[in-house]
């Protein structure tokens, strides 16, 4: 039996979203450890069943526009099936500055951008909490400062 476990450590399986793990650990079908093959190298416990199903994410797998990844961290993007503040906000971010269709609508937004560490929901919640009047309702806004940057990102 311990043979067929051994068998089982290097195996590769493909996500759903496209992104390779490798099986490190096989205690058993409903225990094993996984990393996934980018370049985060995240780990995490699984069951066989949910690898070969397809039930297996990868939060730093670019899930919005080709760019934003959830990470994985202490923030969510929905609280009882309700989408938080901060993730409407980066969702909608991560839309301006990588869509065809916002930038042919809005021209002005033509040369937007995030920055790379935005492109993690998990980082940019951390700083959307730490601003003040997050609970208020404010507008993510680039262009506040008024020097012309088009960049998305904790300075602008």
């Amino acid at each position: 039996m311990a043979e067929k476990y051994e068998n089982m450590v290097g195996k590769v399986f493909k996500t759903n979203s496209g992104t390779d793990c490798v099986i490190i650990e096989y205690n058993h079908s409903r225990d094993m450890n996984i990393k996934f093959l980018d370049k985060f190298g995240h780990e995490m416990n699984t069951s066989l069943p949910d690898l070969r199903v397809g039930k297996v994410k990868n939060p730093f797998a670019p899930a919005v526009c080709g760019v934003g990844y959830l990470g994985e961290g202490k923030y969510k993007p929905s609280v009882n099936g309700v989408k938080t503040l901060a993730y409407v906000q980066w969702h909608g971010m991560i839309r301006r500055g990588y869509t065809d269709e916002h930038k042919k609508k809005n021209p002005s937004c033509e040369k937007s951008y995030v920055c790379d560490e935005w492109h993690c929901f998990d980082t940019y919640a951390e700083w959307f909490y730490q601003q003040k009047g997050w609970d208020r309702g404010f507008h993510l806004d680039k262009d506040i400062k008024g020097d012309g940057t088009q960049k998305y990102s904790p300075e602008t």
